[in-house]
Parts: structure tokens; C-alpha cells; sequence
């Protein structure tokens, strides 16, 4: 479970960020579409906190 939120709220985003700044696709939708994705994850993470210690 603590490795699941890790993954997904925290090392999935630095990678989109890196996949984003170290592998831009060629054309204009592709890398519009990367920093969409990117920026919906980051927006989201950062809007319900990083919960890498559940609450219970």
C-alpha cells in the first residue's frame, strides 16, 4: 500500500517532469499534451496532499 502512494504521488510526477525536459515528442500536440498531463498530475497531487503516511 505505502509503496503504491509513494509511486504514484511522488516519483510518477518527477518522472513526467523528466520524460517532459529529457524527451519532448516532435510535434506541437505531443508536447502539448505531455505538459498537459504533467501539469493535471502535479495540480492534482498538490490539491489533496502528499499522503504517503495514510491517515489511519
Amino acid at each position: 500500500m505505502i509503496i503504491s502512494l509513494i509511486l504514484a504521488q511522488i516519483i510518477l510526477p518527477f518522472a513526467l517532469i523528466l520524460w517532459l525536459a529529457s524527451a519532448p515528442l516532435p510535434n506541437l500536440l505531443g508536447v502539448s499534451l505531455q505538459t498537459l498531463v504533467t501539469a493535471i498530475s502535479l495540480l492534482a497531487i498538490a490539491r489533496m496532499e502528499v499522503w504517503i503516511f495514510p491517515p489511519w
